[in-house]
């Protein structure tokens, strides 16, 4: 067969247009895939095995933002054995955790996703949550820990400022202290017992301040708190507790 110069620019234009439908089609039917696993694929750690299931990892670490609400993590379980294990409970260390699996039971040689959800809200600094995995009647239950760690925004310190009953009342400093680089600003700074005056000393505007807590006498004793409202743009973060005591 003899092409002619326009015959031939006509095949080689549909030979294209052939070759983008092919690639996209490809592409719409492997790209799914990809991306699903790259979501849901747990960090890798250290293995643990129980009822001939193995679970990973049993311990992971990551890190959370102030002021997030919550995080979800993920452990992938898989049956090793010839037959469907169908888990007999599984459960949270505690109330503020959502946990599911995604296939129950779990076929011969297959995986299954375990996903926990935790409510970090009231969270601060270093926090471990578990999951508890029990494959069946007779094996041994399954811990899987998470390590949250949640950036700290500032520091109080003392949390808790002590005075012993019959102690000379000197005054005594609660240190509020800036970590990260945007400034926050204590406004203002109440003692919620008469007994004790508080005074807001700044040492670096938005950076640094001492709040200076004074008991009028320590014949008896007291408890009692520093309600503290700064501009901190995070709500749970607004409004810090500084407490005292006066202690026998």
């Amino acid at each position: 067969m003899k092409f002619t110069g326009s015959t031939l620019q006509k095949w080689l234009l549909i030979c294209f247009a052939a070759f983008v439908i092919l690639f996209g089609f490809y592409a719409w039917f492997t790209t799914p895939d990809e991306t699903e696993k790259s979501v849901l694929r747990p960090p890798e750690g250290p293995v643990t095995e129980s009822g001939g299931l193995v679970f990973s990892p049993q311990f992971q670490e990551l890190e959370a933002n102030p002021g997030d609400d919550s995080v979800v993590v993920f452990f992938t379980v898989k049956n090793t054995t010839g037959e469907g294990i169908k888990i007999a409970s599984i459960r949270s260390g505690c109330t503020c955790l959502d946990v599911s699996i995604d296939k129950d039971p779990i076929p011969a040689g297959g995986e299954a996703l375990i996903t926990g959800e935790f409510d970090i809200s009231e969270l601060r600094g270093r926090s471990i949550k578990s999951i508890s995995v029990k494959p069946d009647r007779k094996s041994r239950p399954v811990v899987l820990s998470t390590s949250i760690q949640i950036e700290e925004l500032y520091t109080l310190t003392e949390s808790l400022t002590t005075w012993k009953v019959g102690d000379k009342p000197e005054t005594k400093r609660v240190e509020f202290r800036v970590l990260r680089d945007e400034p926050i600003r204590i406004l203002s700074a109440e003692s919620q017992r008469e007994e004790v005056t508080c005074e807001i000393e700044v040492i670096e505007e938005g950076r640094a301040y001492d709040l200076k807590l004074t008991p009028n006498s320590t014949d008896g004793s007291l408890l009692g708190i520093v309600r503290i409202e700064s501009d901190c743009e995070l709500e749970n973060y607004a409004r810090p507790l500084a407490y005292y005591a006066i202690q026998r």
